[in-house]
C-alpha cells in the first residue's frame, strides 16, 4: 500500500471520529431521525460542488444494485448509531464498531464458504474477549443498552462499505457521495414525517455552529474514505479506521465528556484492535 493511500485512510479515520463525537453532542438536543436528515443534507453542497466542478455528475450502468443496497444500509445504520450514542456513553459504545470486519469474516464463512485462517479465527476470539473485558464489572449481566445497537451498526456498516466499493466501480467518489447523502436524507425525512417529528428539524437553530462542524467532518470523512477505497482493500481500510477510532473515542469520552476510563477499558480496546488486525491479516 502506498504512503498516499495510508494517509487517506488515517485522515478519513480521524475525520470520522470527529464526526461521531460532534453527532454525540448534537443528539443531546436533536432526536436521532431529524439529526440524520440534517447531517446528510449538510454534506450535499460540498459533494454537489465537487461533482459539478469535476464534471462527474453521472453514473455508469451497473451502479443501481450496489448503490441501493448501501443507501438502505446507511439509513438504518445512521439512525441506529445516533440512538446508541444517545442512550449510552460515547466511550462505551464506540469500541463495538470493531466487530465490523469480524462480521464480514463470519458472513463470508457462513454464506460464501470462505473459511477463516487460523489468524482470523484467533482474531475473532480476541475481539470478543476484548469486548467482554471492556464491559466487565461485578454485575456481568449489566451491559449498556446502546452496546447492542452499536453492534447492529457494525453489522450494517460492514456490509455497506463493501457495497460502496462496488458502487465506486460505476461512479466517481463525488457523485456516489452526493447520491448517498441525498437518498439517505430523503429516506430519513420520510420516516421522520411518518413519526411526526418534522418540527424537530428546527432544533438545529440552537446549535448551528456545531451542526456546521459536524457537516464538515462528515464531508471530509466520506470524501477521503471513497478516495481511499479506490486504492486499498476494504479490510485494510476497516482495520486502520476502527483501530485508530477506538483509541481516539476513548480519549474524547474521557477528556471532553468526563466519562470514566480505566486500565481495564484501555486493555479491552487494545485487545479488540489486535483482534481486528488478525482478522484482516488472513
Amino acid at each position: 500500500m502506498s504512503l498516499a493511500a495510508l494517509f487517506l485512510i488515517l485522515a478519513s479515520s480521524l475525520a470520522w471520529t470527529g464526526f461521531d463525537f460532534t453527532r454525540k453532542l448534537l443528539v443531546r438536543n436533536i432526536r436521532p431521525l431529524p439529526l440524520t436528515v440534517l447531517v446528510m443534507l449538510g454534506q450535499v453542497p460540498f459533494f454537489f460542488g465537487w461533482a459539478f466542478l469535476a464534471d462527474e455528475l453521472h453514473v455508469s450502468s451497473g451502479y443501481l444494485v450496489p448503490a441501493l443496497a448501501t443507501f438502505a444500509l446507511n439509513i438504518v445504520g445512521n439512525v441506529l448509531f445516533l440512538w446508541s450514542v444517545q442512550v449510552s456513553p460515547f466511550s462505551a459504545v464506540m469500541p463495538m464498531l470493531s466487530f465490523s470486519p469480524v462480521f464480514a469474516t463470519l458472513f463470508g464463512f457462513l454464506f460464501l464458504g470462505e473459511k477463516p485462517t487460523v489468524a482470523q479465527g484467533a482474531g475473532i476470539v480476541i475481539v470478543f474477549s476484548g469486548a467482554v473485558l471492556f464491559h466487565f464489572n461485578r454485575s456481568l449481566l449489566k451491559v449498556e443498552k446502546g452496546v447492542w445497537g452499536m453492534l447492529g451498526v457494525a453489522l450494517l456498516f460492514s456490509v455497506a462499505v463493501t457495497c460502496d466499493k462496488a458502487a465506486l466501480s460505476y461512479a466517481a467518489p463525488s457523485m456516489h457521495a452526493l447520491l448517498l447523502c441525498l437518498v439517505v436524507s430523503a429516506g430519513a425525512l420520510l420516516i421522520t414525517a411518518a413519526r411526526g417529528q418534522v418540527d424537530d428539524l428546527k432544533q438545529v437553530r440552537s446549535a448551528v455552529g456545531l451542526f456546521i462542524l459536524a457537516s464538515a467532518f462528515a464531508s471530509v470523512a466520506l470524501a477521503l474514505q471513497f478516495l481511499a477505497l479506490r486504492f486499498a482493500l476494504v479490510g485494510l481500510f476497516e482495520v486502520i479506521k476502527r483501530s485508530s477510532g477506538m483509541g481516539v473515542s476513548l480519549l474524547l469520552g474521557y477528556f471532553a465528556l468526563k466519562e470514566q476510563i480505566s486500565l481495564q477499558k484501555v486493555g479491552g480496546v487494545i485487545m479488540m484492535a489486535v483482534g481486528v488486525a488478525l482478522v484482516l491479516s488472513g
